[in-house]
């Protein structure tokens, strides 16, 4: 019994111990991005911004980095150090926009289609 108590305070000392980070990601021209990666680097925790561009994670420690990514955009990188709240602002990146390929291909009955057809 004495060791699930233990286990317990364990967790709980653990769960106390992140720090919980927001924040708003936007363009260069200021305009929210809505579903950028945010993730703390190194370990399987993450999130999306939500359509106003906000985001809130918990990190281990105040030395975590948090990784932000979005396709079109160059993947920026901040130590959150004492900052609970960040304004990240992404810059676009054209190479990669150049990079998508998008590939459609298939066979359907006419009268299975809803929608426009080009071939």
């Amino acid at each position: 019994m004495a060791i699930i108590i233990v286990f317990f305070l364990f967790i709980t000392l653990i769960i106390q111990a992140q720090i919980r980070v927001t924040g708003v990601v936007s363009d260069n021209k200021r305009e929210p991005l809505i579903g950028v990666a945010v993730q703390v680097k190194g370990i399987a925790i993450g999130t999306i911004t939500d359509i106003k561009g906000k985001f809130s994670i918990s990190v281990p420690d105040k030395k975590s980095a948090l990784v932000f990514s979005y396709i079109g955009y160059g993947t920026q990188t901040i130590i959150v150090d004492n900052q609970n709240s960040l304004k990240i602002v992404l810059e676009e990146t054209i190479k990669e926009l150049e990079e998508i390929t998008v590939v459609g291909y298939g066979a359907m009955k006419k009268r299975d289609i809803t929608g426009a057809v080009s071939s």
